[in-house]
């Protein structure tokens, strides 16, 4: 059973956390790693999305770090902005095949 899956910063769900473990190993990301949220603008500003990435740098002038469901999650501090009280949820891809960023 994993702790309180809710930061000041943001909510994960265990089921999400739980894959993030299981892509970071599969990836080949040993001790200390990140999940790094990031806002990615498009199409001349008018398109937004939000990107996840394993990573294991952390500036602590650029970037705010938390832990939630035992995840270490990284938020540059222009986008902590923006990202501030994202959920994190993972739907199985079995039956959905996908993330959801609320």
């Amino acid at each position: 059973m994993r702790s309180h899956g809710q930061s000041a910063w943001a909510t994960m769900t265990d089921g999400f956390a739980d894959e993030m473990e299981r892509s970071a190993r599969k990836q080949g990301y040993r001790g200390e790693w990140y999940l790094r949220a990031y806002v990615e603008v498009r199409d001349g500003g008018r398109e937004r999305a939000i990107r996840l990435d394993f990573d294991t740098n952390f500036d602590p002038d650029r970037d705010r770090a938390f832990r939630v469901n035992g995840i270490r999650v990284v938020f540059s501090r222009l986008d902590a902005v923006e990202l501030r009280g994202i959920e994190f949820d993972f739907t199985d891809p079995e039956k959905h095949g996908c993330y959801q960023l609320i």
